[in-house]
């Protein structure tokens, strides 16, 4: 040791995978795992602007990365009123806490509404019709159908004596999450409520999905 380095001062030798090490000393403490911190207003805010560390998918990560994230610095603070607003959360000091309803209605809602990873895959279909790769009419019908379906679900969800825990009356046969009648516009069809992270899809026969075997 150096003369003027003080024990506390001592910096690591270089260690490579494989070198050995004695253990000194060692220590037991007790302790336990906090909650994350409630967010409040700005950090809320702030989050939505770097909504791609939410995200796991790199690439989808990567697409939010480049984009404006959640809103605009225009419209984020009227999103988290309007969400006050409808009592989907409430203030409690600075705080910002999810209020029963606002817990319900995430629920309810199938993980392609409810994950921001949604925001990347709608930017990258932007892009591509920015290019002309793709059509704007076909992406609007597309959103048209998805929340058709979505709206009918939650309708029928609402009408059965649970809204949470209920039975699936046509589960997906990939992922086993609810399937969603579509109208579209060669008629209905069924898609499933875990889009994009599946999507599968059915024909309709009568009211009900009728699945085709996939060919390997």
């Amino acid at each position: 040791m150096d003369e003027q380095e003080s024990p506390d001062e001592l910096t690591l030798p270089k260690l490579k995978q494989g070198d050995l090490a004695d253990c000194v000393d060692t220590e037991v403490q007790s302790k336990k795992t906090k909650p994350p911190v409630r967010f409040s207003e700005g950090t809320l805010i702030t989050a939505m602007k770097s909504i791609a560390k939410y995200v796991d998918d790199i690439s989808l990560k990567k697409v939010l990365k480049d984009t404006a994230g959640i809103g605009t610095e225009a419209t984020r603070a009227n999103i988290l009123e309007t969400l006050i607003n409808r009592e989907y959360v409430t203030r409690k000091g600075k705080q910002l806490i999810s209020t029963k309803k606002g817990r319900a209605l995430i629920e309810l809602l199938p993980d392609s509404i409810t994950n921001p990873a949604t925001t990347a895959i709608w930017e990258q279909e932007l892009d591509s019709i920015a290019e002309g790769k793709s059509d704007m009419n076909d992406f609007l019908d597309e959103q048209a159908d998805t929340l058709e379906g979505m709206i009918e679900q939650l309708e029928k969800l609402s009408q059965s004596k649970g809204t949470i825990g209920h039975q699936v009356t046509h589960p997906c046969p990939d992922c086993n999450k609810p399937m969603v009648r579509r109208k579209g516009k060669k008629g209905f069809w069924w898609g499933c409520t875990g889009y994009p992270d599946c999507t599968s899809t059915a024909f309709d026969e009568k009211g009900k999905p009728k699945y085709v075997p996939k060919t390997v």
